[in-house]
């Protein structure tokens, strides 16, 4: 155990040291006990060419340029937002693609701008067991056909579903936008705070809802629009709440189960703050936009009124992987190297933030 943290302290000096003198972006790329370094915008994608199955490229705050994924690796960040308390700004990065027939990646702590699947004109993508772990999808998660995704602490601003077999999973999420226009399977929601009109639709013809196969457990679910406030019967939701802004006459759960189900007609009752802004423009499809700073973080009434399927409070903070922003790794804050050594021996000083 000793020898694997001196080692692990050795390199992570080095790790700091070099990303300080080179000034520039960093990856690391670690296989087994050997590390290597790639700087600039490029770094991710330098790194992963390099890797084999298996390895861990850690990247330091900044914006990296888009990269193609295709081999079963973890990509560890700084974190998927700024983080004041020490002074380190969000791992960007501008797009991931993944490459057809990828399996088995993890991304933590980092924030993707936008999502692409990489096909060709004889099959469909094939892109298996990608996991999302406290990370910022700002755009679009649009799955390909045969496909499973799981998101675990992250926050989301679209997750579309439009293609046959693929497997969507939200664990601990935030979702602002989460919908199936034309999909045999659905999202899975777990824990989960999930906005936007699209999914509570209230069809002319009811048939026509056998696409919505979303299912909700502990959740606290937006219900916005006077046209779209109902959950399709096809739906499964158990142990949650919605909070009905806009029409206290309609009943979300009408065509669904009721059991353990609530309604609130303001999110005051749910959360303790409360800054979203919602746009009056289109009556028929309000959107709430949530701000960076939102919480979601339940009223002490509400923690011990509104509880899920296992006794703890419904939304994100509830359930097995309650919401943090905390890594599973210890990141680097401050590195100080003395200029002298003193009787042989070099002094480094080391602040390190955490990790679970």
């Amino acid at each position: 155990m000793k020898k694997k943290l001196t080692l692990l302290l050795a390199t992570l000096v080095l790790m700091v040291n070099q990303a300080f003198a080179q000034n520039k972006l960093v990856a690391t790329l670690q296989h087994g006990d050997a590390t290597t370094f790639y700087y600039g915008g490029a770094a991710l994608q330098s790194a992963h060419d390099a890797a084999v199955d298996g390895d861990i490229i850690t990247l330091s705050d900044g914006i990296f340029h888009q990269a193609t994924l295709s081999k079963s690796v973890t990509v560890r960040g700084a974190g998927m937002r700024k983080h004041q308390e020490n002074g380190t700004e969000a791992t960007v990065i501008e797009n991931i693609t993944f490459a057809a027939d990828t399996k088995n990646v993890m991304l933590e702590g980092v924030c993707i701008n936008s999502i692409t699947a990489k096909t060709d004109e004889k099959r469909y993508p094939n892109v298996k067991d990608i996991q999302f772990i406290k990370c910022k999808l700002a755009w679009e998660l649009a799955p390909e056909e045969n496909s499973s995704y799981t998101l675990i602490n992250c926050i989301a601003k679209n997750i579309t579903i439009d293609r046959e077999q693929v497997s969507v999973s939200c664990i601990n999420s935030y979702v602002e936008n989460g919908r199936v226009l034309n999909s045999s399977g659905g999202i899975n929601f777990e824990n989960c705070v999930v906005g936007y009109a699209g999914i509570y639709y209230e069809y002319e013809n009811e048939s026509e809802s056998n696409v919505y196969y979303n299912t909700y457990n502990n959740c606290i679910l937006f219900a916005l629009g006077n046209n779209a406030i109902r959950l399709p019967a096809t739906a499964t939701c158990s142990n949650s709440v919605v909070i009905n802004i806009f029409n206290e006459e309609v009943d979300p759960f009408e065509r669904v189960s009721k059991e353990s189900n609530s309604v609130v007609h303001t999110a005051n009752e749910i959360f303790s703050s409360f800054n979203i802004e919602v746009n009056p423009e289109d009556t028929n499809n309000l959107i709430i936009n949530c701000s960076e700073s939102e919480t979601f973080e339940l009223t002490d009434s509400a923690r011990t009124t509104y509880l899920g399927g296992d006794g703890a409070q419904v939304g994100i903070y509830g359930g097995i992987r309650p919401f943090t922003t905390v890594l599973s790794y210890p990141q680097f804050t401050k590195a100080t190297v003395a200029k002298e050594a003193v009787d042989g021996k070099l002094s480094v000083n080391i602040e390190i933030n955490g990790g679970e």
